[in-house]
């Protein structure tokens, strides 16, 4: 059963995200680890994660350094089992002067409305 939680989100993603298609981005090693990094300290057990791929497109509205990307991660639960491959959408800037880049997880999938949301909102930005 689909919560109202999710329900309003999926709606809001729906209805305030223009199905505009971008081109992909590129992501360079250090935007790759970037975005690992950021995903796997929101994880229970970081050192088991194992990224599929990631995707991103430029984020909309903004200048360059900034990017939309979202991807699948598998990482082990707190009964100690894999969980299996769970969408996440975040963003990541790279600051022009140094060139580090940082990633700001927006979202984690984790029940399957959850999941659905997050894979609806990364396709209606662009990202297959």
């Amino acid at each position: 059963m689909i919560t109202f939680k999710a329900a309003v989100f999926t709606a809001c993603v729906v209805f305030a995200s223009a199905a505009v298609a971008q081109e992909a981005y590129e992501l360079n090693d250090g935007e790759q680890a970037a975005i690992k990094r950021g995903v796997s300290l929101q994880l229970k057990d970081p050192d088991s994660a194992k990224f599929g791929p990631i995707k991103a497109v430029p984020y909309p509205g903004v200048e360059e350094g900034v990017v939309l990307a979202c991807g699948f991660v598998n990482a082990k639960n707190g009964f100690g089992g894999y969980a299996g491959e769970t969408p996440f959408v975040g963003v990541l800037a790279t600051y022009r002067l140094t060139g580090q880049a940082e990633f700001v997880l927006k979202e984690i999938g984790g029940a399957e409305t959850d999941s659905a949301a997050v894979i609806s909102y990364c396709k209606s930005q662009g990202i297959r």
